[in-house]
């Protein structure tokens, strides 16, 4: 038997005062003998006797009730030889509370998060004050990042609250061996714990990226309720990649259901500008997902915000999916030529309203302006300098369309630039005339563009397709992932798609005029050139994500800015000032954003509004799939972790659990009972010896 407080031991001296008490209440008898008293003689000798034993009894009940409350105190325990750390003078405890939003549902009794608070402060109190602790929370703040004492880290404690953040267990562990090792770092075998309290969602174990610490003792204590009927909006996105003026908008969004019940007549309401615009009642089977499109007509060319949002109760966080997107005032085409513009090119863009044409030679074009297209067209260039390529590869990494149109001179000038952009490279003239073979209209490129024909059949094998005299194979090698949007009946290529980055790359197999081919007069020229344009996206995504931590955009297009004036983003009654780098008096870039919630935040300059984005939580936290106990265990055995324990406790139980754990098996309330018998025992002497 060992003692958890030896130092109490000391107060065993007490005994020495009932033994003091007792022996200064002695009574000294004096003889008296009377001649006639022999019978009171020998009830005198029969009193004493009984009264000295009963002196005696209240004095060992005393003694042992005073042994019995000091070794109490001094928590007497058995010791457990098989666990993981050695009886350190001093310990170092760290905690990792889980606050995360999944942590938000309800318990036992409170919150997943208030119970783990109060286990954690029951954590502390199986340890001493000279103990060090420390913190882990979602957020890994810098004021956690050092070790507390017991006060200190009750406070911190309870100053926890639920963040959309969640870290994976091996930054838990990488957080703590950090921090232990710059303590200790004169201390090569310095043991530690780490306790982890969590609901272990899923996606919170990585075990690919865990490494254990033979000095580090990792306690994992899970933190659960029964399964939880979940129904979240998973994310959202536009039929067509551009939304243009009093057109329909078709959104389509993807809601799921990962609770254990099917749950029907969930409304579902879609908000453009806070006004309500569409509702629709959705079903959804247990453990399922389900994709709902949403109309609405758009309003006049410029920027909006929507949201759709779902009734779903306990977990709100995820009920929620904000966008913002833009109603294009006009689509910008721009065109690059050798010797002189594209006649059918112009026809067909510059009549467009919707469409702002431009076009430049070779010999003086204007970067600034070629960045800002949707679509650029190469049209029979025989050469493409260097600075040209860099800005044309920036321009489709971003986002843009490239076009290219090859010239009959010089066919082959463009391998140079397509090789980088990993797209096919063209190949030799072939001067065999074909057909344009019949086109698959099931491929997204044609989307909405051939709806009004009929399927070919034997009755339609005479289409008018357009003739095609010459022109420059397209090479296809056999890993490729670009797509066939033109063939010959040979199967040859004529148009491609191609994608490099967030771009698209298309390829036309022979230039645009009528000693090539009879497209440009032909019915297909309109739809397949205009959707090449449609095909442009939006380089503004719908949404930002939270702790996504990208970077985004803004664009005066107003007024030019003056040099102290600074952006501000605001919510309601917040405002800051992001970290933010300016490409020029019209343009700005945010970095290292740091969103605290969802919603809608408003970019000023001054009193103008830039620009409104839309920001949502990460849905990763919305899945509620979870370890079970039981689980856990079995990854453990299987992976051979020694150092790794899975506690299942209350609340109440927690610190004596811990106790037992790291001490073995306690015995002060043993004694404690025995003090109670003890006293007890004096009780009854007193009162019913007389």
């Amino acid at each position: 038997m060992e003692f958890l407080y030896p130092n109490m031991l000391y107060a065993l001296l007490a005994v020495a005062i009932p033994i003091l008490v007792h022996l200064f209440n002695f009574r000294r008898y004096k003889k008296i003998y009377f001649p006639n008293v022999d019978m009171l003689q020998s009830i005198h000798k029969k009193t004493k006797k009984q009264s000295e034993l009963k002196h005696l009894l209240l004095l060992l009940a005393r003694i042992l009730t005073i042994i019995a409350i000091v070794l109490a105190f001094a928590q007497p325990y058995f010791p457990n030889k098989h666990s993981l750390i050695n009886n350190q003078e001093k310990q170092w405890v760290s905690l990792y509370l889980d606050n995360s939003f999944s942590m938000t549902q309800k318990g036992e009794v409170a919150s997943l998060l208030d119970e783990a608070k109060n286990m954690a402060l029951g954590i502390l109190d199986s340890y001493q004050t000279t103990d060090k602790f420390h913190l882990i929370t979602n957020e890994m703040q810098g004021k956690h990042h050092r070790w507390f004492n017991k006060m200190e880290m009750e406070q911190n404690i309870l100053q926890v609250e639920a963040v959309y953040m969640q870290q994976k267990l091996s930054h838990v562990l990488q957080r703590e061996k950090m921090l232990r090792e710059n303590e200790n770092s004169n201390k090569q075998n310095q043991k530690a714990l780490l306790y982890l309290l969590s609901d272990f969602q899923e996606n919170i174990i990585d075990k690919q990226n865990i490494k254990p610490d033979t000095n580090l003792l990792v306690r994992l204590l899970p933190l659960q309720n029964n399964p939880v009927n979940n129904v979240f909006i998973d994310s959202l996105w536009f039929e067509k990649q551009i939304q243009l003026p009093h057109s329909i908008s078709k959104i389509w969004i993807r809601v799921n259901n990962n609770g254990e019940e099917d749950l029907t007549n969930i409304p579902l309401r879609l908000y453009i500008n806070d006004e309500q615009k569409a509702v629709v009642s959705i079903s959804i089977a247990a453990h399922k997902s389900k994709t709902i499109d949403l109309s609405f007509t758009n309003g006049s060319g410029g920027n909006y915000t929507g949201k759709v949002e779902i009734d779903d109760y306990p977990i709100i966080f995820d009920d929620q999916y904000y966008f913002n997107f833009r109603i294009r005032h006009q689509l910008k085409v721009a065109v690059l030529y050798q010797d002189k513009p594209n006649v059918y090119l112009r026809h067909l863009y510059k009549n467009d309203s919707l469409v702002k044409y431009t076009d430049f030679s070779w010999r003086n074009i204007d970067y600034k302006q070629v960045k800002s297209q949707d679509l650029i067209i190469l049209n029979e260039l025989e050469k493409i300098g260097s600075g040209l390529q860099q800005e044309l590869i920036q321009y489709t990494k971003d986002g843009g369309q490239l076009l290219f149109i090859p010239s009959s001179n010089k066919p082959l000038a463009y391998n140079s630039l397509l090789k980088s952009l990993r797209a096919p490279k063209y190949q030799s003239l072939d001067s065999n005339s074909t057909f344009i073979a019949d086109i698959e209209k099931q491929l997204p490129y044609y989307h909405q563009v051939f709806e009004q024909y009929k399927p070919i059949t034997k009755d339609h094998e005479k289409i008018d397709m357009p003739l095609i005299k010459m022109y420059f194979p397209i090479a296809f090698s056999a890993n490729t992932t670009a797509i066939r949007l033109l063939q010959t009946r040979g199967k040859k290529v004529l148009l491609s798609e191609s994608h490099f980055n967030k771009g698209n790359i298309y390829q036309l197999a022979f230039p645009l005029s009528l000693q090539y081919s009879n497209l440009p007069e032909h019915a297909l020229f309109v739809p397949v050139f205009y959707q090449m344009l449609l095909q442009s996206e939006d380089r503004k995504p719908l949404y930002q994500i939270v702790g996504s931590g990208e970077s985004v955009d803004i664009q005066n297009n107003n007024t030019i800015s003056q040099n102290d004036e600074v952006l501000h983003i605001s919510q309601n009654e917040t405002q800051w000032i992001p970290q933010m780098k300016k490409k020029n008096a019209y343009q700005w870039q945010l970095i290292n954003l740091q969103w605290p919630n969802d919603g809608i935040f408003n970019i000023t300059l001054g009193d103008s509004l830039l620009e409104q984005l839309a920001v949502n939580y990460d849905r990763g936290e919305s899945d509620f799939s979870l370890w079970t106990a039981e689980e856990i265990r079995q990854w453990i055995a299987q992976e051979k972790y020694k150092y790794f324990q899975v506690i299942e406790s209350s609340t109440k139980n927690i610190s004596s659990r811990i106790i037992q754990l790291d001490h073995g098996t306690s015995l002060w309330k043993w004694f404690v009972f025995f003090a109670i018998i003890f006293i007890f025992a004096e009780t009854l002497i007193l009162r019913l010896w007389k």
